[in-house]
Parts: C-alpha cells; structure tokens; sequence
C-alpha cells in the first residue's frame, strides 16, 4: 500500500502541489523554491530532489535533500507527512535515513516537533539560536559592493550557489581582499521587509570585522545575523534552531536559508 519514491523531475510538481496545500506560505514561494531547487540540484550535481511516500498513487509524504557542497553534507527540507498517515513518519525517515547511511547530515530551521523525531536518527541541536549583533565601537574596516559577475565567481569559487537576494562584499586589509557573503531574508512571510541580512560565508569573522560589518549592514538599513559567538553586542534569538549528526559548522553555504527565497 505505501510506495517509498525518489523525488526526480517525473514528480517534483507534485510535490510542489502537496506542499502548497500543506505548508503556510504563498504558492509563489513554492513556484520560485522549485524552480531555484532545480538550478541548484544542476549545481551540486546531486542525484534526486529527495524522497516520498505514496498511499495509492498520492503523495502523503515529503522531505527535500539539499546536498551542501560548501559543508560537504545533506541538509534536509521542506518535510511534511500528510496528518492522516503520521504512524508512518518513523517508518518514512527511517527509510530516507538508511539512504544517507554515513553521510554528515543537517536539518536547518528545526522545529520542536523535528528535533523530538531527529533524536531518534542521533542529529543533536548543535545551535539553538542566532546572534543580531549591534555595533559598539567605530568601523576598522571599510567595504564595497562586489558586482554581480564578479559575486557569482567569488560563490562557484566557494562551491556556494549564487541565488536570489543574495550580496557579495569585500574589504582590502594589508593588500588582501577578503569576501563575506550575505543571504537578505524576510521579517514577514508574504517576502517583504529583507532587513535580516545572514551571513553565509566569511574570509574573516574575528570580533573586530563581525561588528564593522553589523556597522555596515546597519548603514545600509539591515541587520547582521549569525551564528559566531563572540564577545559583541548582540541579541539572541531563537528563531533558527540547527541540527546535526556530526560537524557543527559555522557558515551555511547552501542550506535551505540560501537557496529558497524567504
């Protein structure tokens, strides 16, 4: 009766659709998520979009895999399993979980709900929260804008997908140009109001650079958000929650944040 599929281009609309019904976001997030989701699966050269569970010939279970060649692992996405058919979640991810046998595993965003779950497949919370971090003190360093040709060389240098809304900055210190990376997401969920600027990749991220570039985020409108502990002004807010089964990683190159339009 129940049916465990790969997700590939014969029914990755319908996927689409089952996560349309399912999920509380415009349908439009989910037109551009699958078109973005395609262009990156061509970038990371990963072999299917995920998995499914079918209930005669319907779909009543997803979960996305973004293969994270920044972070060399498997980020999941996007899981959703049908309310009738909930007795078969543990037998779902199990079964998706045998496929990612001794593979570095993330699940960004997750809820309480997806951590209880996790637990049982040995992925720990390794960030509970992220840092907006306020500037104290005047800039060090100063920076400009990268192109956008210049910015998607910098990301394929960095095995990291150029995607919508995202920013690609430099600073010089000592002759030496260093790069940071921003992801500009939405306060709101209908995608308006991008005044969260996550970084998602940095050259350098010592205390003094983390608060001129929350300076220079600040000068342009938006606000700093990371991972980095540090000793910075900051406010801590658990809105982002990460787990994992192995590295805990700083950066996030390619996770679900980066490539989806949120």
């Amino acid at each position: 009766m129940y049916k465990f599929c790969e997700i590939e281009e014969n029914n990755i609309c319908e996927i689409k659709d089952f996560l349309k019904v399912n999920f509380v976001r415009p349908e439009v997030f989910w037109e551009k998520s699958i078109i973005k989701f395609r262009e990156y699966k061509s970038f990371s050269k990963q072999n299917n979009y995920g998995y499914c569970y079918y209930f005669k010939d319907e779909i009543i279970a997803s979960i996305f895999l973004i293969y994270d060649t920044y972070n060399n692992c498997f980020s999941l996405s996007s899981m959703y399993v049908d309310t009738q058919h909930r007795s078969k979640t543990l037998s779902f991810i199990n079964k998706v979980f045998l496929r990612l046998e001794n593979e570095s595993i993330l699940d960004f965003t997750a809820t309480q709900k997806a951590k209880k779950l996790f637990s049982h497949f040995n992925l720990k919370e390794i960030h509970n929260l992220v840092y907006i971090k306020i500037p104290s003190r005047p800039a060090k360093h100063k920076f400009f804008k990268v192109s956008k040709s210049e910015s998607l060389k910098i990301c394929q240098n960095k095995k990291i997908f150029y995607s919508d809304n995202m920013r690609v900055i430099a600073s010089n210190c000592l002759d030496q140009k260093n790069y940071f990376i921003y992801k500009d997401i939405s306060i709101v969920k209908n995608n308006n109001f991008r005044f969260l600027s996550f970084l998602v990749h940095a050259d350098k991220s010592d205390k003094d650079i983390i608060n001129d570039l929350s300076l220079h985020a600040l000068g342009n409108g938006k606000m700093h958000v990371d991972f980095i502990k540090d000793d910075n002004l900051k406010f801590k807010v658990k809105r982002f929650s990460v787990l994992a089964n192995k590295s805990a990683p700083v950066f996030y190159g390619n996770s679900e944040l980066s490539i989806f339009d949120f």
